[in-house]
């Protein structure tokens, strides 16, 4: 059988059909889309030497941090820690940061957030389990480099081990993962 194009007509569908059939399309793209995009950046949390998680920062990049007492702006600047502030550039633009919550507030001292309320992505990023890429490599401290930055308030960093300086090496900090603080007094 041949089929004719002016055989092939839409013309009796009326126009309210049409419309109807259009709007449920967008619908459905509105719910599957962002579930689609969440997924991709799930999958990319989950493994942390994916090309979205190894991406180089932007030299300079702020963040609007929405809490329930308020809103505050982080500013990284990848010279002060290029591995640092590339982990929070990857962890920050596939959503890490999203559903976590502020474990600790030391008043006078630090408010520290970063355990990722997904499990299977929480142990990803738990320095106990090792998973290559998801702990970032030692590197020395910035301090010396930067006067005037380290641990006053309002400076953000990871929450990590710190090994002092020996004759051989700098100080360097360890165990960095996905934990963060900041600052809420001067603490040098």
């Amino acid at each position: 059988m041949r089929l004719h194009p002016q055989s092939y007509s839409h013309s009796h569908v009326p126009v309210r059909s049409l419309m109807a059939r259009a709007s449920l399309l967008l619908a459905l793209l509105a719910i599957c889309l962002p579930t689609c995009t969440l997924a991709l950046r799930r999958s990319a949390l989950l493994h942390p030497l994916s090309k979205e998680m190894t991406t180089q920062a932007p030299e300079t990049f702020e963040v609007e941090w929405k809490t329930s007492r308020g809103t505050f702006v982080t500013r990284s600047e990848r010279k002060w820690a290029p591995h640092f502030v590339d982990r929070i550039w990857a962890l920050t633009v596939n959503g890490y940061y999203e559903q976590t919550r502020f474990y600790r507030v030391i008043e006078g001292f630090v408010a520290q957030w970063g355990v990722q309320g997904d499990v299977s992505i929480s142990r990803v990023y738990n320095y106990e389990n090792d998973v290559p890429g998801a702990i970032l490599h030692p590197q020395p401290a910035q301090m010396e480099m930067f006067p005037g930055l380290s641990n006053v308030k309002g400076a953000m960093a990871y929450s990590t081990s710190f090994l002092p300086a020996t004759k051989t090496r700098p100080p360097l900090s360890w165990n960095a993962s996905a934990d963060v603080f900041i600052n809420t007094v001067d603490n040098v």
